[in-house]
């Protein structure tokens, strides 16, 4: 078990090994890397462990990028010759998280795993172009990279480097259940070529190589009392692993008479659901009468919000998108800011503002409170079940933001609600399994109010958790960034010159750009404009560079690409998670086909207030 960890100010704080031979990976090498890092809200990139050379950052690199993404890459030449994976879950919560990135030596992203805390996380492939060495004489760093660049403002602990593509039941060994386990004698130690254990067994200022490489580190600017007693333990926070069956026919969770919202009140409600069927509550507070508040699922497969006063007196109002009754795990949020009117409700499916459709908007003022009980399907007169699958639940006594919404979302992965976006307003969170005893669902908020499985037995408490899936995002066929910029224009200023208002959709469109006739697309560098919101403030946005068609774009900050998405330009439901989506069309017949321009607020004060 670890006895210390190792603190970084982010300022200019490292642990320099050097270049070590065992340590000169090449892209046809398989190796695997593990360590445990504990982040808060990074500002900029932060280096976690890096082997990169300047100029063309040729080598390695292991990141946690402002929004809580890890990214993986290796590097011949940055941009142009490497590739780079990244989760699409974030981690930058402040507490202890366990990542191995592990590769097959086949110089292709697909050869890339990432685990968080054993799981398997789904990834983005954001650019796969690796063709030539990655070898060169920079030091191997434990924060930063090449020198003082992008150090860490965070700990870390026992950072490891395994000769081969270590496999999920080696990466769950390594794990030990969140307790860090002794790497000397747990786990492939045979290809454990470099260990680091960040205080256990050190003397200021050396790092001992535990591994019999003895490959030993140097604190760089660092003080002996960087090694400090807060380490990972068993209270790292655990991801779903459960889900509660619902037969459609007499079953429910009951919480009894509370979290009442009145028509004046702001609130949120989170769930994820998974379901084949339609006309049922996913969470309800609604007796008899039809008073009260709740979502459903609407014939369509809409995502559905009610606050009623009466039948026929209330808000109704549901996503215009249908569908979301695919099978599939859904994460939907819908936020009511205390007007009692359709305009002051949001709902987000995934991570995405949806537009809505009213279907009643007369509530007028009347009060939604009553005495029945919240609900988890159907509602409280034994009404409005449905089949379904339904996992974390959370109730908040907040309009919830866009930003929170995604934060929500986690990239399809639920995430720890007491430690998530907008903690401190949460006033219920039932986990739907995880933890619990039959036939109580524990609240896991402050508040307390426990369920009751109603008419189910334990088997309906399964093994099919919201999220967990992994899947690698492929670029686009054909893809092939074509460098210089667009020909026959002057400046990047007659492409996008203009103040874009921000409306509740978050996604406004501009037509009718002309750059000169016959230009071709290609890269351009990075550029700037401002985005105000519905209050007029403005906040700096970064443009990504421009390719061809549906291609891949990337943010850059400083010379530091942040991360890169990429979608379909036809797709109405499109996700940039953690940002802003503008798409500009073009209209003249200049180019073949749609050109996507994706803006991010990389500030992460400025997105708050958006």
């Amino acid at each position: 078990m670890s006895t210390n960890s190792l603190l970084f100010d982010g300022i200019d704080e490292r642990v320099v090994i050097g270049d070590v031979a065992e340590l000169q990976l090449e892209r046809t090498d398989s190796f695997s890397f593990s360590l445990w890092f504990k982040i808060a809200s990074p500002d900029g990139n932060v280096n976690m462990f890096s082997k990169l050379g300047a100029g063309t950052l040729r080598g390695y690199q292991l990141v946690l990028n402002p929004f809580g993404q890890i990214l993986f890459e290796l590097i011949n030449t940055n941009v142009s010759n490497g590739f780079r994976v990244g989760t699409l879950a974030t981690f930058e919560d402040g507490y202890w998280h366990h990542v191995v990135v592990t590769y097959d030596g086949s110089s292709d992203a697909v050869g890339v795993n990432i685990y968080v805390d054993a799981l398997l996380r789904s990834v983005e492939l954001i650019r796969d172009n690796l063709s030539a060495t990655i070898l060169d004489p920079a030091p191997v760093q434990i924060s930063g990279r090449d020198g003082n660049n992008f150090p860490m403002d965070g700990q870390t602990d026992d950072v490891a480097v395994y000769d081969k593509e270590l496999s999920s039941t080696e990466v769950a060994t390594i794990f030990g259940g969140g307790d860090p386990p002794d790497l000397t004698s747990v786990g492939p130690t045979a290809n454990l070529i470099g260990l680091w254990e960040m205080g256990d067994g050190a003397a200021f200022p050396t790092i001992p190589d535990a591994s019999s490489n003895s490959n030993d580190g140097t604190m760089t600017n660092m003080e002996s009392g960087d090694f400090v007693t807060d380490v990972p333990t068993t209270t790292v926070v655990a991801d779903s692993a459960k889900s509660v069956l619902f037969d459609g026919v007499d079953e429910f969770v009951t919480m009894g008479d509370v979290l009442d919202f009145d028509h004046n009140e702001a609130f949120s409600l989170s769930v994820w659901f998974k379901t084949t069927n339609t006309g049922g509550f996913l969470a309800s507070k609604v007796d008899g009468s039809l008073v009260g508040y709740g979502v459903l699922i609407a014939a369509g497969g809409n995502v559905q919000f009610v606050l009623r006063n009466s039948a026929s007196v209330g808000v109704n109002v549901q996503t215009t998108a249908t569908g979301f009754d695919d099978g599939n795990w859904h994460h939907a949020l819908v936020t009511h800011s205390g007007t009692g009117t359709v305009a002051g409700v949001t709902i987000y499916v995934d991570g995405v503002d949806e537009a809505l459709t009213t279907i009643d908007n007369d509530l007028a003022g009347n009060t939604t409170v009553n005495a029945a009980s919240f609900n988890i399907n159907g509602r409280t007169d034994g009404s409005a079940l449905f089949g379904a699958s339904t996992d974390w639940v959370g109730v908040y006594n907040k309009e919830l933001t866009l930003t929170e919404a995604i934060g929500l979302y986690n990239g399809h992965l639920p995430r720890d609600l007491k430690s998530g976006p907008a903690a401190s307003f949460l006033v219920g969170w039932w986990r739907m399994g995880d933890d619990d005893t039959f036939p109580t669902l524990t609240d896991n908020s402050a508040s307390g109010n426990d369920g009751t499985m109603t008419n189910m037995e334990s088997g309906d408490i399964v093994d099919d958790p919201a999220g967990h899936f992994a899947v690698l995002i492929p670029p686009p066929a054909g893809f092939a960034p074509i460098p210089g910029a667009l020909a026959g224009v002057d400046s990047i200023d007659q492409i996008i010159a203009f103040t874009c208002a921000v409306a509740k959709g978050i996604r406004p469109v501009v037509d009718n750009l002309s750059p000169a006739a016959g230009a071709s697309i290609g890269q351009l560098d990075p550029i700037t404009f401002d985005v105000t919101d519905d209050s007029g403030e403005f906040t700096r946005i970064l443009v990504v560079a421009f390719y061809a068609q549906t291609g891949i774009e990337e943010v850059v900050h400083d010379g530091e690409i942040f991360r890169g998405l990429y979608a379909n330009t036809n797709s109405s439901r499109a996700v940039i998670a953690n940002g802003f989506k503008y798409t500009i069309v073009r209209t003249g017949g200049l180019f073949p086909g749609n050109v996507t321009f994706r803006a991010f607020a990389i500030d992460k004060e400025g997105l708050e207030n958006l």
